[in-house]
């Protein structure tokens, strides 16, 4: 019952924040007109970008796995790929996550949750190169509120992980837990964590290839929004863009709304462009999502057939 209380209640946030997007006033014919324009050729070097972008993704996470205990990097891809298709079925972007965590086992939790933690303090850092672009105090406020809240919290959790003191205690205190053994099975994951202390060179490889995947994403929508016409500096395209991924990592379906509000935000309010453009983004955008879950789906039924 709390199950389906928690999908009406993501449900309703998605299509909330969408109605609060529409509500704005975008055109959608127009919308789609200028989605319509867009070349071929820019169509297909942003779907390689995209593709790209997940290889670039695995590499970091192959990276994360024990010396002795690595996984193929085309096996991690092809998890990577089918997640897609579990990110757009299952709630939130973080949806899967959850495959990949099955499918790797004992070293499936613990890496999945390195990967995320230093891919967002990439996001995090990259947000703040075109924050300063923005003109209107009120929005630059807002704006600097949220990336300093999302980065304190990314400082916790790395005390968490990485002081020993905050390490130990958070370990009594889950070993406290009995029901359905949860308390052991989240001390064993933090003992698993434990171990990425010994492994600072590896970590800073991971720092600078998520620097490179959110790279690769900026690259995609930079790719996208050159072809609706839409003049935005490729740093503010770092900030929108960041904004886009923490903003779809909350409670949603598939990050519905929530994705359209991350894109109205970046073309409307910080780059000043057509409220008609930021539909069209967000759209094709959400487009070569669902053609890269369209893929992870077929590659989830081979794999099971």
């Amino acid at each position: 019952m709390k199950k389906g209380w928690s999908l009406l209640f993501r449900i309703l946030l998605s299509i909330v924040f969408l109605l609060v997007v529409l509500y704005q006033g975008p055109n959608l014919r127009n919308a789609f007109t200028l989605i319509r324009g867009i070349s071929l050729k820019l169509i297909l070097l942003s779907i390689a970008l995209y593709f790209l972008s997940y290889a670039i993704a695995t590499w970091r996470w192959w990276i994360l796995f024990p010396r002795d205990s690595k996984p193929s990097f085309i096996s991690l891809f092809r998890y990577n790929i089918i997640a897609l298709f579990f990110n757009n079925i299952l709630p939130t972007a973080l949806g899967g996550d959850v495959y990949r965590i099955i499918k790797l086992g004992r070293y499936g939790l613990s890496s999945v949750f390195m990967e995320r933690l230093i891919g967002f303090c990439a996001v995090s850092l990259l947000a703040v190169s075109g924050i300063f672009r923005i003109n209107d105090p009120v929005v630059f406020k807002k704006v600097s509120i949220v990336f300093v809240l999302f980065t304190l919290s990314l400082v916790a959790i790395i005390l968490l992980v990485f002081v020993r003191p905050f390490a130990y205690n958070a370990i009594r205190l889950q070993r406290r837990i009995k029901w359905l053994d949860i308390g052991s099975r989240l001390s064993g994951f933090w003992l698993n964590i434990g171990a990425y202390r010994g492994r600072l060179m590896d970590l800073l490889w991971v720092f600078l290839i998520s620097i490179l995947f959110q790279l690769s994403t900026v690259g995609v929508n930079a790719s996208f929004g050159y072809g609706l016409g839409l003049e935005i500096p490729l740093d503010l395209y770092c900030t929108g863009v960041s904004l886009v991924a923490i903003v779809t990592a909350l409670p949603s379906i598939g990050g519905i709304g929530f994705r359209e509000g991350g894109y109205y935000l970046l073309v409307v309010v910080l780059a000043h462009q057509s409220k008609d453009a930021a539909l069209a983004l967000s759209t094709v955008i959400f487009a070569i999502t669902l053609f890269g879950g369209f893929i992870g789906g077929i590659l989830y039924l081979l794999k099971r057939n």
